[in-house]
């Protein structure tokens, strides 16, 4: 591929937003480079994080055209003057470019031209373990002045399902939790009405939106710590990712109810066969009849009904994630430095 066909462009303002809306479209039909498609591998993920979060970061957005066309999206923000890093930083379980083609010398120009303006280092987060991204650095950075290294990032907690049987006999899961748990859900419908149910539509996540803040904010202050909830800009964002995931049927919003109050939610999205479980809280007024558990179970337990056989609990391994599984994958980080 000559050079001379390749050209940049660096989106670092929010006045571009609609320029690089725009280009991004060019991707719809964007060649994956990981086995899997986590929502923060999604372009409505980026496009809502952008325009959100952008004001407050300094975007390096680096897109490699050839012949005039986009090939490659690099999502970056600027570290500091000599660091680059991804841009949808803790919000993204999983990163990754955007590839139109997945060229090694795509990449190389993007970053012989990081280099060039004085950039030392690029720190990518948060890569699933097969992605080609990886691959392709390694090819690239031979007889190159810059090296490249790998080392494990996060881990995440992954529950298989084994549809030959009851979900208390699956490898990895604590038989004696879910036991404790179904007998808990057995009591509760004796003396409440108990209804598990799903948002599908966008007038019922606006409405029922303020609950599950106001359900994170306080599950999080017993705890001693500020919800990210919280923060304005989360609130936005996490409201137009979950509409943009409505829109293309990702959206994954079970709910439970008690007496029609809500007393636990999860935020999932779906891809393919796998559901990825991003945010989840319980009311603390209902603590001692575990509604987080009980929510997860019935999903767990109706995985044929929902159509999925993996269910990935996200980052951390967190003691209520590991009653589920003893099944952990890892992301990994890899990082250029520039000599």
């Amino acid at each position: 591929m000559p050079s001379s066909r390749l050209s940049i462009r660096i989106i670092n303002t929010l006045e571009e937003f609609e320029t690089f809306q725009e280009i991004l479209r060019h991707f719809e039909n964007t060649l994956a480079p990981t086995p899997i498609v986590a929502p923060s591998l999604e372009r409505y993920w980026l496009l809502a994080f952008a325009r959100v979060y952008g004001p407050s970061r300094k975007l390096a957005i680096t897109i490699v055209f050839d012949d005039n066309f986009p090939q490659l999206i690099l999502p970056l923000q600027l570290k500091d003057d000599a660091s680059l890093e991804f841009l949808c930083d803790e919000t993204a379980d999983y990163n990754d470019f955007f590839y139109g083609d997945m060229n090694g010398t795509l990449i190389k120009y993007a970053l012989d031209y990081w280099k060039i303006n004085g950039v030392k280092k690029i720190r990518l987060d948060r890569l699933h373990p097969n992605s080609r991204t990886i691959e392709l650095l390694y090819e690239i950075s031979k007889g190159e002045n810059w090296d490249v290294t790998v080392d494990d990032c996060d881990s995440f907690a992954i529950v298989n399902v084994e549809s030959n049987k009851e979900i208390q006999e699956w490898s990895g899961i604590q038989k004696n939790a879910i036991k404790r748990y179904l007998r808990k859900q057995n009591a509760l419908k004796k003396i409440a009405d108990v209804k598990f149910s799903f948002v599908n539509t966008k007038s019922q996540l606006i409405e029922i939106f303020p609950l599950i803040q106001r359900m994170h904010i306080n599950r999080w202050d017993i705890k001693g710590i500020y919800s990210k909830y919280t923060d304005p800009r989360r609130q936005e964002f996490i409201l137009n990712v979950c509409q943009d995931a409505l829109n293309e049927n990702g959206l994954f919003l079970p709910i439970m109810q008690i007496n029609g109050k809500l007393v636990s939610f999860i935020i999932g999205f779906r891809s393919g066969n796998t559901i990825y479980d991003w945010n989840t809280a319980f009311s603390v007024e209902y603590f001692k009849w575990s509604p987080g558990a009980l929510l997860l179970l019935y999903v767990l337990s109706n995985y044929d009904t929902f159509s999925f056989t993996k269910y990935n609990l996200m980052r951390g391994l967190e003691s209520y994630k590991l009653i589920w599984t003893n099944t952990v994958e890892k992301s990994l980080t890899v990082t250029i430095r520039f000599r």
